[in-house]
């Protein structure tokens, strides 16, 4: 077996502190969610946690960040969007309203972040230049899905992302059953009011 190089192991390193993170944020809140209960539940010390993050700010920005990217990578890849010829797959699309209630964590995660940035002005700015860069990749996804039926849709594409979120936010922290049924049913009647 190849040894893992100081680079594959610094990975694996933050992979298990992220894990510990999400855990730890999900279960107790941002708050009270200390360094120590992180590197303890990652089974490292504070030298592991500090070598890769600044702070728990830093953590929390990070983790989010890269689910964030992997979202829209999945979403992305579910869609089957191909550029060139402009197409979407509807199957695709279906498939990941079905499977939008695993989201939880990361909407847990993203409404800590609202909170802290909320209260803290040094975060806010960090958070609001985050969630602005996922705003206007998420709203070129969902401007694909408009254009794959036609339609030119009357709001941006920040804005479509905006409403997007809140939506799908808003509707996993009421613990709807099927919350993707409802944005498939909201989304095809935006589509249907912008032809």
């Amino acid at each position: 077996m190849q040894r893992m190089t100081r680079t594959q192991q610094q990975q694996q390193t933050k992979e298990r502190l992220f894990t510990a993170a999400m855990e730890q944020i999900t279960k107790f809140g941002f708050e009270k969610t200390s360094i120590n209960s992180i590197t303890e539940a990652a089974g490292f010390s504070k030298g592991a946690f500090f070598s890769n993050f600044e702070n728990k700010y830093d953590l929390l920005l990070q983790l989010t960040e890269k689910l964030k990217f992997e979202e829209r990578a999945r979403l992305k890849s579910i869609l089957n969007i191909n550029d060139k010829e402009n197409t979407i797959s509807i199957d695709g699309l279906n498939a990941y309203f079905n499977q939008i209630k695993e989201n939880t964590v990361c909407v847990i995660l993203d409404i800590e972040m609202k909170l802290i940035a909320s209260r803290n002005q040094n975060f806010k700015s960090f958070y609001y230049q985050l969630q602005q860069e996922n705003n206007k990749s998420l709203g070129e996804i969902i401007y694909k899905i408009f254009d794959s039926k036609g339609v030119t849709p009357s709001q941006s594409p920040e804005s479509l992302a905006q409403i997007f979120t809140a939506l799908t936010e808003g509707l996993i922290l009421q613990n709807v059953d099927n919350p993707g049924k409802q944005i498939n049913a909201i989304l095809d009647a935006i589509v249907e009011k912008d032809k």
